[in-house]
């Protein structure tokens, strides 16, 4: 199995998906990431309000020597929930439209089309990958939430548990835009996770850089499309023969 240089594929997407072809592909997403933008931005600083000023009335008094740690530690969360919600809300709307732009990305960099399906059996395929993703993702992102909160209460522990947080993003993002290439060849969601799990390096740096780009408005919204084409040559450069 390839080792792919992440930064290169980037840097390839990039450059593709602002040719002549992609434009449909790549408006659609944009137009409901700009919807989804604007709603969970607006949620995002209500709740951001409310959590700070439930942590400043609800600190114990053992923790305020540590207090200037806890709040950069609170608004990291902040950001990873956001950027995290922002990419799942927008994967399963746009699922159709991103399937497409893989299959548009494997066709220009390969020359060869990986399907030629209709959109009536596209549509629910589809959606039916993404309903098998989420019953992966939901159960155990509760759980890491969950185990998340309780690092932060402990003295020492806060740090390791934004951490613990971060990683699992990356990893979720990782395997969201890398799937939708091995989707498209019916490859199973169970075999993606293996191959990905071979390459823990390259894969953490993939969701990262996801992850950081999807934390800043404005950037988010052309985040999707790039990530989608970005894991698309990074599913061919890593099963290239």
């Amino acid at each position: 199995m390839n080792r792919p240089n992440v930064v290169n594929c980037f840097s390839e997407a990039l450059a593709l998906i602002f040719k002549p072809g992609f434009r449909i592909f790549i408006l659609a997403p944009i137009a409901l990431n700009i919807f989804i933008f604007l709603i969970l931005s607006y949620a995002a600083l209500h709740y951001a309000q409310t959590a700070f000023s439930h942590f400043e009335t609800s600190i114990p008094d053992w923790l305020v020597w540590i207090k200037w740690l806890l709040w950069p530690l609170l608004i990291l969360i902040i950001l990873i929930i956001y950027g995290y919600s922002f990419n799942l809300f927008t994967t399963i709307i746009a699922a159709p439209f991103l399937g497409l732009l893989a299959e548009k990305v494997e066709q220009s960099v390969t020359g060869i089309a990986p399907t030629d399906e209709p959109w009536i059996q596209l549509i629910p395929r589809t959606f039916k990958r993404e309903l098998i993703k989420l019953i992966y993702f939901i159960p155990r992102s509760l759980g890491i939430f969950l185990l998340v909160v309780l690092l932060i209460l402990v003295p020492g522990a806060n740090i390791v548990g934004g951490i613990l947080g971060g990683l699992w993003s990356c990893w979720c993002l990782a395997l969201q835009f890398c799937d939708y290439p091995a989707d498209n060849h019916r490859i199973s969601f169970e075999q993606v996770r293996t191959q990905l799990g071979q390459q823990k390096i390259n894969t953490f740096a993939f969701g990262s850089i996801v992850l950081c780009g999807s934390m800043v408005p404005i950037i988010n919204i052309f985040i999707t499309p790039l990530s989608v084409a970005a894991g698309t040559i990074f599913w061919l450069e890593q099963n290239k023969k």
